[in-house]
């Protein structure tokens, strides 16, 4: 997709430009474009750039390509309808455009416009079969990514499920989608398959405190308490409050002591409280029960250079 910081940079760089079409401009009203003011409250520095993109809509209405970044800019501002308005005018001058095309297809999402959404986003892909601008691999797995939200909205879960899949074909270590997965098949009860897809999930992104946060409900939903106060004690430490974690982790350990990650967990909270010694116990263990747990083994790797330079504390 069109990075949306590499084009405004490049608008910038024009901006004497435009300020010169503007001067010969004159006043007049934006072409389909609800024009930003100076004097609102929360205007940025990064609204300027958006002044300039929406005066080059102004300067030429049927460039779909300011019509594309000026939407771009809207959307990363919040402002959805606006953002929503300009992708639509794209559309109508280049009806296949496919950055537009999942570009309102996010924001119609956002805005809960879920119908509209899933119709733009469905364009999209199906435009892979006959569209000669098709979709580059990130567009592709973007529009499967919130195809699945759209279709978790819509209480579809199967093809939730199948976009969400589909999705991480293209980008497997995407942990927004196997989150997304793992929402589904808990609202299915399938409780081992939506387990395995949030572990994914923090693979990728250890701290992810949303997906602990639903792990914790679906092991109360399977009874597993160990796992809770792992889940619980995970929380804890994403909101940065190792010592509180620490208890908690204990307890999962006391109740599962098989559990590797709670091992791990552990590990972390002692190491984020200066408990080093324990920390590279906890590590060790949790390797012990799952050699393939990435973080145990770099965590044991930083910590044995450590302690054996005596900078352990």
């Amino acid at each position: 997709m069109v990075q949306l910081g590499s084009l405004v940079q490049v608008l910038i760089r024009q901006r004497l430009l435009v300020i010169v079409g503007v001067l010969l401009l004159g006043a007049g009203t934006l072409a389909g474009v609800q024009a930003m003011r100076p004097d609102e409250p929360t205007f940025s520095g990064f609204d300027t750039a958006i002044v300039d993109l929406e005066e080059r809509v102004r300067a030429n209405p049927q460039d779909v390509d300011a019509r594309l970044a000026v939407a771009l800019a809207y959307g990363e501002r919040g402002l959805n309808q606006r953002a929503a308005e300009q992708f639509e005018e794209a559309l109508l001058l280049a009806p296949n455009n496919v950055i537009a095309l999942v570009g309102l297809g996010k924001v119609r999402f956002e805005l809960k416009d879920y119908a509209a959404a899933e119709q733009a986003l469905k364009q999209a892909v199906e435009s892979e079969a006959t569209n000669e601008q098709r979709l580059t691999l990130d567009q592709l797995q973007e529009a499967e990514h919130f195809l699945s939200r759209v279709y978790v909205e819509l209480r579809q879960y199967d093809a939730a499920a199948a976009s969400a899949r589909d999705a991480l074909k293209i980008n497997g270590s995407d942990a927004d989608t196997w989150r997304v997965l793992g929402d589904i098949e808990q609202k299915g009860g399938n409780y081992e398959a939506a387990e395995q897809a949030y572990m994914s999930a923090i693979s990728f992104v250890p701290d992810y405190r949303e997906v602990y946060t639903e792990l914790d409900r679906l092991y109360a939903a399977t009874k597993r308490n160990g796992a809770r106060q792992w889940a619980q004690g995970m929380v804890l430490l994403a909101d940065q409050t190792p010592a509180k974690a620490v208890p908690r982790l204990e307890d999962a350990v006391r109740l599962e002591p098989g559990f590797a990650e709670a091992h791990q967990g552990l590990g972390m909270a002692y190491e984020s409280t200066g408990r080093l010694e324990d920390a590279l116990a906890s590590y060790r263990r949790a390797l012990e029960l799952s050699p393939g747990l990435f973080l145990s083994t770099d965590a044991v790797r930083r910590l044995e250079a450590k302690i054996s330079t005596g900078n352990a504390r």
